[in-house]
């Protein structure tokens, strides 16, 4: 391992070299950093010029603190760090070639800030982490650089996905909505637009997975179909683990929109928990809908989805209905269902049995949230469907 002066000689040549993917290496957290003491590495770091004394003290600080278990004061440190990184992306040295050292810092930032506010149980870190983040994003949309192959607005995308994902840890997403919006409008889709010079492709990714979640949890299933379909396309194939990480949330979205997935691609990423699920919700089976609920609670409690997979429960009566409605209407019969088969059917797959008043209850939550069009008549406890579009495209269901 490189004592602290020659790793600092080195990030001193990347830095007048404007190597960007050698100085990232270097400000990763990640990686193992040289040892020394605090005396040493403020003596050593007096040697670099202007804002890399401030980034490569902070750095080799952070490590310092990081190595000794102390992620709190490891935090304060990498907070000197991207304030020196601030301070370059707004100096005449400014280029693409930093990008790549702040995405290392910004992301070493976050996980830094979880752990912090872990041991101390608050979010205080992870919310200073959210603001450093933000001045950094105001500074790479601010940059008027012309030349479209060096300007900063190319770090806007990777930005922005480190603000969704801090988002998610706060549980807070109208702070960065604004954000969201500034990217998605006119200035910055030339930068969507242009694949030799504008956001990458990684980028795209990851900004279309945290995107996707976002829509997910606000239970805007076609816009988290978009973002997360986009993500699972074009993440690289032999990123299996980042492939399986979309799925997770891609999966439910599918399965509220009507599109169940082939048991060999909940196979292939290793997801079982889903297997039974889409079989439940296919065949309307409301007893195996709430074994498999149960027994993977913890997996999808963990993930922050299981409200959106509980709520598969109404497209599960969905398909139960529709198929004892084929079963009883025939083409040329008039459209109506007694209650009290719907009933039997009901009871026969769920454990616990429902009287007609129950039935009548269900039913009528269907029939309210779209999933069914038609009306009940109390009176004769039928169900009357629509002979036309009895029931409606998943996609036309709103999300209540």
């Amino acid at each position: 391992m490189a004592g602290v002066g020659e790793y600092v000689r080195a990030l001193g040549r990347a830095s007048q070299s404007r190597d960007g993917e050698t100085l990232g290496r270097l400000m990763s957290l990640r990686e193992a950093a040289p040892t020394g003491s605090a005396a040493e590495i403020g003596r050593q770091c007096g040697s670099l010029s202007g804002p890399m004394k401030q980034v490569g003290a902070g750095h080799l600080l952070a490590g310092l603190k990081l190595r000794s278990g102390d992620a709190v004061q490891a935090f304060a440190n990498q907070l000197d760090v991207i304030k020196g990184m601030r301070q370059l992306l707004g100096s005449k040295e400014k280029g693409r070639w930093l990008l790549k050292p702040l995405a290392v810092v910004v992301r070493d930032l976050r996980e830094l800030a979880y752990r912090a506010d872990d041991s101390a149980g608050q979010n205080e870190s992870t919310e200073a982490a959210m603001a450093e983040v933000r001045e950094a994003f105001t500074a790479c949309v601010s940059d008027r650089n012309q030349d479209v192959s060096d300007t900063l607005k190319r770090g806007a995308l990777m930005l922005i996905s480190s603000l969704l994902s801090i988002s998610f840890r706060l549980n807070n997403f109208a702070i960065v909505q604004s954000y969201v919006t500034m990217i998605e409008g006119d200035r910055m889709k030339s930068l969507f637009r242009d694949q030799v010079n504008g956001f990458s492709l990684a980028d795209r990714v990851t900004y279309k997975y945290y995107l996707g979640r976002n829509a997910l949890f606000q239970a805007k299933y076609d816009q988290a179909n978009d973002a997360l379909s986009y993500a699972f396309e074009h993440c690289h194939r032999a990123s299996q683990h980042n492939k399986r990480l979309i799925l997770v949330y891609l999966t439910p979205v599918k399965l509220r929109l009507g599109q169940l997935p082939t048991d060999a691609l909940l196979e292939k990423y290793n997801l079982p928990q889903f297997v039974g699920i889409a079989q439940a919700v296919r065949t309307g089976d409301l007893r195996l809908l709430q074994e498999e609920l149960t027994t993977h609670q913890s997996f999808f409690i963990s993930w922050g989805i299981f409200m959106t997979v509980e709520k598969l429960r109404f497209l599960a009566y969905r398909n139960l209905f529709k198929r004892v409605i084929n079963i009883i209407v025939t083409p040329d019969a008039k459209p109506i269902v007694p209650l009290v088969d719907i009933q039997v059917a009901l009871n026969s797959l769920q454990e616990r049995q429902i009287d007609l008043d129950e039935v009548e209850c269900i039913t009528a939550n269907l029939i309210h949230k779209k999933y069914i069009k038609g009306y009940i008549s109390h009176a004769q406890r039928m169900l009357v469907v629509s002979k036309k579009d009895a029931f409606p495209t998943l996609k036309n269901v709103p999300a209540f």
